[in-house]
């Protein structure tokens, strides 16, 4: 009886092998419940971030579903939508209809922009660039270059002359794709700067560079021309001028955003100092090689069409 008493006494106090073996594999049970739970949560969540295709949006129509719906979930889902002109096609001939159709490619269109306003638009490296389409194109700076149409002295290069910029820009943009151009110089002073539309001087006459008012009579003998000599001149010259607001760019000492107050008309402009160049129609006493600077210089091309899927 002693024995007894003390064996079970023994087993309330231990659990026996069983005992064991049946918590086991209840804690067992738990953890595999919980782990097919969790990983019915992560397979839902996969599936609820899983991004709309061009086939799925088919299914979707085939499945009945209306209009409405299927633009509404187009609206509020992620998309990976091809919109490739034989995509397209393919939907049609699948039963998707162009309302449908239409809210794919507003979601793609929007995507690309969102994709395009995230491009880094401040510069790391000095000088000037023009923001447009989503990307910033640096400008090269463009000497200014000048023709002394009468000398002083024989075959110096002192005289009176017409300053302007010669040869093609780089840069090229539709002006309905410009937003603003971004100018950073060290120590720059922006308020000294100007952006001027140009204009084509391809010729002009030896009297129109008679800036200290030559008798006629004398003209020939003073200069060794005749005043009506043709004198080639080949620059592209300041017509007028472009109004602008500027912002200056935020946490970046020295840049500034140059921003036009209306859409510019094509043509070539040249931002510069406002000292360095002249207007088209002044001629002016030039020392010799001592006059010099750089402004930076682009073209404005007509309005971009937009886009039309299918083109």
């Amino acid at each position: 009886m002693l024995r007894s008493s003390r064996s079970a006494a023994k087993d309330a106090e231990w659990p026996g092998e069983q005992t064991m073996k049946a918590r086991s594999l209840l804690i067992g049970a738990v953890i595999t419940y919980l782990s097919l739970y969790n990983l019915s949560g992560a397979i839902s969540w996969a599936e609820k971030e899983q991004p709309l295709t061009n086939d799925i949006v088919i299914e979707l129509v085939k499945a009945g579903l209306s209009d409405a719906i299927v633009i509404e979930k187009i609206r509020a889902s992620a998309c990976m939508f091809d919109v490739t002109p034989e995509a397209l096609i393919r939907l049609r001939k699948t039963g998707v209809s162009n309302g449908v159709i239409s809210a794919m490619l507003d979601r793609s269109s929007a995507k690309k922009e969102t994709v395009a306003s995230s491009v880094e638009q401040s510069p790391a490296s000095y000088g000037a660039y023009i923001s447009g389409s989503g990307r910033l194109f640096k400008l090269s700076p463009k000497s200014i270059a000048h023709v002394v149409g009468l000398r002083v002295g024989g075959n110096s290069d002192r005289g009176s002359a017409v300053d302007g910029v010669s040869g093609d820009p780089q840069v090229a943009l539709p002006n309905n794709k410009i937003d603003y151009l971004i100018v950073y110089e060290p120590h720059i002073d922006i308020r000294r700067y100007v952006l001027a539309r140009l204009r084509f001087v391809e010729k002009m006459q030896a009297y129109q560079f008679n800036v200290l008012g030559t008798n006629p009579a004398f003209f020939s003998s003073i200069y060794g021309v005749s005043k009506e000599a043709v004198i080639d001149v080949n620059l592209w010259r300041r017509s007028s001028m472009v109004n602008f607001d500027v912002s200056p760019v935020p946490g970046t000492p020295d840049m500034y955003k140059v921003i036009p107050r209306a859409l510019l008309r094509s043509g070539r402009y040249f931002l510069h100092e406002a000292e360095l160049l002249h207007d088209h129609d002044i001629v002016f006493t030039y020392p010799g090689a001592a006059r010099s600077g750089s402004g930076y210089y682009f073209a404005v091309g007509p309005p971009a069409l937009e886009e039309t899927p299918g083109q």
